[in-house]
């Protein structure tokens, strides 16, 4: 099982939205062999990643990062910095992608590779709404986490 996350650049952690995440990701995680694709960027992402690696200790999933960019620059100063974060670092078959909407293309590919989409969206603007929106169209399942209450 894929579960991808998406959320916007900047949030605000609270103890509420770390208990619909041990909820939703303790019982996937006993459930499921379950790979989490991460963006790697902004808060939401840099969140996530802390949680998963205060948890992987216990449990047993994979986490893959993955990279919109293969560019030999990008490798050198981004891949090198976050190799230790992740088990997995995955290129999508994006290279027609223009540069200016590899992250686009790569959060696209993100959400089609998955089975669960756990997302963090407050409001309509921004590549994680957008992200969300591509989900509701390829009718994934779904857990926004900025929602009042979670059901599972």
């Amino acid at each position: 099982m894929i579960v991808t996350f998406c959320g916007h650049r900047n949030f605000v952690r609270t103890s509420e939205l770390e208990e619909k995440l041990d909820r939703i990701l303790l019982k996937l995680i006993k459930e499921h062999n379950v790979t989490f694709y991460l963006g790697g960027y902004g808060d939401f992402d840099m969140y996530v990643l802390e949680y998963l690696k205060n948890i992987k200790e216990k449990l047993k999933f994979v986490t893959a990062f993955i990279t919109p960019y293969i560019t030999e620059s990008y490798q050198k100063n981004r891949l090198e910095e976050i190799t230790g974060d992740y088990d997995l670092i995955i290129y999508p078959p994006i290279e027609k992608a223009p540069l200016k909407f590899a992250i686009a293309y790569r959060n696209k590919w993100m959400i089609e590779e998955s089975d669960i989409v756990i997302a963090y969206v407050k409001h309509s603007g921004g590549g994680a709404a957008k992200s969300l929106k591509h989900a509701v169209r390829r009718n994934k399942q779904i857990y926004n986490l900025a929602l009042d209450k979670i059901e599972l």
